[in-house]
Parts: C-alpha cells; structure tokens; sequence
C-alpha cells in the first residue's frame, strides 16, 4: 500500500502553501527534516548554515502552512521542541477565485497561535538555558533581544503571554509533574529553583491538572495521591 495522502482544500492554507514552495530557504529546512525526521530549530539552523532567529521564522511559515508540525518532548526535566515533516505527500486542490480574494482579518490572527506558542517554548528554553527564571509577567524588549526577533513580533508575543497565561501552564506541566514523580513530592519552592520558573507557574499548573494526575499542594508541598 502507497503512504497515505493529506489532502488540502482549505485556500488559506493553500496560499501558504504555494508561498513556501518559492522561497528557497524553506524548501531546503522541508528537505533537511525529510532526511533527518524530527529536529530542533537549533539543529536545524546549523543545518541550513543560518541564523536561529533566521531559521524560526521560516519554521513558523512552514508550521503555518501545515506542511512541518511541533513536537514537545520531555527529556532530563525540560521541555524540547522538535520539528517534524507532517505529511510526505500532499493533493492541493486550487481555488483561484478563492485564492486571490483578501484574507478576513480573524481569519489570519488564529493562524498565528500555534507560531506564536513555538516562539514562546523557544524563548522559555534560552532563558533557562541562561540560568534565568522564568517570570510571571514577560516584557517586550527582553523576548525580542532574546529571540533575535523584531519588536512587533515580540509585542505579539508578549500580549499572547501575558494574557494567556493559562496556556503557558498547559505548556509546562508535562516537566513540573516529570519532576515530581521522580520523588513522588517536593516544595514549590524547590521546584521553582531546579526547573528555572516562578513559583506562579507551578502552582497554576497543580491547580489545573493536579487531581487529574494524582497530585496535590498542601501547605506549600506538592505530593502524590496514594492510588
């Protein structure tokens, strides 16, 4: 049997579509993860023989256009993001009517959340990286010299963070709670000091999923439920 075929009839993303497939930088980042299945923007960049605030913008295009998917993986208590080719084989179905008519404003500002939350892992990643403690509040100039990016896009950032704080929970929990089965508890306080993050953002993440993992806060100790 052939590999299965993703078939692709929303215009949006066709458009994206025909824009990556003639820039030459995107196609050669399509051809590098082909050969190598699923890599870092930092390998990737390496690869391509540019620079990583270079080689993320052109891994958000190819995100957006449906063509590589993130992959978050747990490895020594943090968070990695690798980059995966999301279908080896693909039918475009055009409609030029439909391709060339203006993009709804709403329309293009969802396509930026699966970008804007691969930039906001890579950001978190560097700073621990740096020895520095993730903080409650984010500030523009700081995601902007740390990324290497420009500072509307940092702004969008920013504004995403800041206000979606329950989703950059939702993003850190899976290594909060790979640090707690490793002792079965352990303070927040701990935690917050060998993970590199604001003890906010420890216990957001108990209160959110906790019971549903079997694990408790009491009286600042995080602990597991007997089961």
């Amino acid at each position: 049997m052939g590999e299965e075929k993703t078939v692709v009839r929303d215009q949006l993303r066709v458009k994206r579509l025909l824009e990556v497939f003639c820039s030459g930088p995107k196609t050669q980042i399509l051809k590098i993860l082909l050969e190598n299945e699923c890599l870092t923007a930092t390998d990737v960049s390496r690869r391509l023989g540019v620079k990583l605030s270079t080689t993320l913008s052109h891994l958000e295009s190819l995100v957006s256009a449906g063509l590589v998917s993130i992959r978050v993986e747990s490895i020594g208590g943090r968070s990695i993001k690798k980059y995966c080719i999301e279908s080896k084989k693909m039918i475009i179905e055009l409609d030029l009517k439909e391709i060339v008519a203006p993009k709804p404003v709403e329309e293009s500002k969802e396509a930026l959340k699966p970008e804007l939350e691969a930039l906001i892992l890579e950001y978190i990643n560097i700073k621990r990286q740096r020895r520095s403690k993730i903080p409650v509040r984010f500030k523009v100039r700081d995601v902007a010299r740390t990324l290497g990016i420009d500072i509307d896009t940092a702004i969008e950032i920013v504004n995403y963070m800041n206000t979606r704080q329950d989703r950059i929970a939702e993003l850190l929990c899976n290594e909060i709670l790979d640090e707690i089965k490793k002792n079965n508890y352990t303070s927040i306080r701990e935690a917050s000091d060998k993970l590199l993050l604001h003890p906010y953002w420890i216990v957001s993440c108990i209160h959110m999923i906790g019971k549903e993992k079997g694990v408790v806060l009491h009286d600042g100790t995080i602990k597991r439920q007997e089961q």
